[in-house]
């Protein structure tokens, strides 16, 4: 972007003859004007104080509280106003001029007479020291008595003209200061609009890619949704075929539990049978010694049948055992496939495995009973004797 530039309109005057005073009048006028405008680009280009300074100011954001200065970095400024006013900065008397303008704290219209005479004194000094002539310092805290009390007459008199133009100098310059103001934030605002065209450019393509990420996303979940309700399905069909076996399962196990508690029936009314026939072969052999013999033949008979029937319970039990055992087997071998979804069916095979085997461990118990029972029973001594007759 080309920075719009202003021209200059106050053109460096060379130095008079001290003899010639009219010349000299219009030179430091001249000089006045230029230098007044000239550090209005200074004031605009300086960098802000600290932030303790509350009459900072702030360049780059073109805030600027006028008619206030910055005197800091005045070289740097004053390169600035060259590039856009065409002031010439290789004298020294205009560098001068330039840091003596700055310092001018008050609007123009605020400036007692004074501060006027104090900025002619300062301004003439700059030529002087040009010139490499005499110097009269001046500061805020002199009197303006102390400032000019070295001076001849020659002296004096353009001290006073500079005095008298002062003030028409100053307003220049704050004409100056507003134009260069308004180029500074021309410059800034055309600046700015660029950048906001090129974030909105890349905003936009960051948004279209976005949305192509967006779209991809949402295709990539929508196919994993449809995968997941398939499995879904499949999970659902393989719970309903293990539900289905296990319920067989529990049926069958249930109709041996039933067959197994008939077979206990028995068991137990055949032993109170025996009991019975016991009971009543020994009364008889108490009242009957001689019908001994006969009642041991019977006695052995129904021993025989006794065990018969236990044997032939027993293989009823054994046969019943190996068969829950096989399907027991059957189930395991189908359940190894759907082992890992279906941990709960494992919960319940494996318990009905313990039912079983504690089914089996309580039919041992009752056979030993029995047997023990029917063992204990044949030690009775008329048993024993009718056993060894």
């Amino acid at each position: 972007m080309q920075n719009v530039r202003l021209t200059n309109e106050f053109e460096p005057v060379g130095t008079c003859r001290r003899s010639d005073k009219k010349s000299m009048k219009t030179f430091w006028q001249q000089k006045l004007v230029q230098t007044a405008a000239s550090s209005i680009f200074n004031w605009i280009w300086n960098k802000p104080h600290s932030p303790e300074d509350s009459n900072g100011l702030a360049v780059d954001g073109i805030s600027i509280s006028i008619p206030y200065e910055s005197m800091t970095d005045d070289e740097k400024f004053l390169q600035e106003v060259a590039k856009l006013t065409h002031i010439q900065l290789s004298s020294p008397l205009q560098l001068c001029q330039h840091r003596v303008i700055m310092k001018i704290q008050n609007s123009c219209s605020t400036l007692t007479e004074e501060e006027l005479a104090k900025l002619g004194v300062n301004l003439l000094n700059c030529q002087s020291a040009v010139e490499g002539r005499k110097i009269f310092p001046c500061s805020e805290d002199m009197s303006l008595k102390q400032c000019t009390t070295d001076m001849d007459a020659d002296m004096w008199n353009a001290y006073h003209l500079m005095s008298n133009r002062a003030r028409a100098v100053c307003y220049a310059a704050r004409n100056v200061q507003f134009r260069a103001l308004t180029e500074l934030t021309i410059n800034k605002l055309m600046n700015s609009a660029q950048s906001q065209i090129q974030a909105l450019s890349s905003l936009k393509e960051s948004h279209e890619r976005l949305e192509l990420h967006t779209i991809e996303a949402f295709s990539s979940l929508s196919s994993g949704n449809k995968i997941l309700l398939e499995q879904q399905k499949h999970l659902e069909n393989a719970q309903s075929i293990a539900h289905k076996l296990v319920t067989n399962n529990l049926r069958q196990l249930t109709n041996e539990k039933a067959l197994m508690r008939s077979g206990h029936t028995l068991l137990a009314s055949i032993t109170r049978d025996i009991e019975r026939r016991l009971e009543k072969t020994n009364r008889e052999l108490m009242d009957q010694a001689l019908e001994h013999q006969e009642h041991h033949q019977e006695l052995l008979k129904d021993l025989m049948n006794i065990r018969k029937e236990s044997q032939l319970i027993w293989d009823k039990i054994e046969h019943s055992t190996n068969r829950i055992v096989d399907q027991n087997a059957d189930v395991v071998a189908q359940y190894d496939q759907t082992l890992e979804k279906l941990e709960k069916i494992n919960d319940t095979v494996y318990f009905i495995w313990n039912v079983t085997k504690s089914m089996r461990h309580e039919i041992d118990e009752k056979l030993g009973w029995i047997t023990d029972y029917i063992g204990k029973t044949s030690t009775y001594p008329i048993i024993y004797r009718l056993i060894i007759d």
